[in-house]
């Protein structure tokens, strides 16, 4: 499946049940947040070092997978249950998803000196 929509939110969260309701904002995908976003907060580029993607998924076949290119760590859940971590400059994640209609993705990307 194939993702060209999705909402961003920059929040320093460690699990979904931390994340605020309102504040989001939809973004195109691929998208990166240091280079900014009209529409965004202000319409500026954001210094944040951890953003989450919040993506409404269509009713799959019997298989269906997440490919992420992020920077630098990622970590998924679907409708609230916990997925998997990755690490990895933009290295390729490939993740099968469980039957689930709601995918959070934590993208940390710290500061480098």
């Amino acid at each position: 499946m194939r993702w060209e929509r999705a909402w961003f939110l920059a929040h320093e969260a460690r699990t979904p049940a931390e994340l605020p309701q309102e504040g989001w904002w939809e973004v195109a995908l691929p998208h990166q947040w240091s280079l900014g976003e009209p529409g965004g907060p202000e319409g500026a580029r954001l210094e944040a070092e951890v953003g989450w993607y919040r993506l409404s998924l269509p009713e799959g076949g019997p298989r269906r997978f997440l490919y992420s290119l992020g920077d630098y760590y990622q970590e998924a859940w679907l409708d609230g249950t916990y997925l998997g971590r990755h690490e990895g400059y933009f290295f390729p994640w490939l993740l099968e998803l469980p039957p689930g209609r709601e995918l959070l993705l934590r993208v940390s990307a710290p500061k480098e000196p």
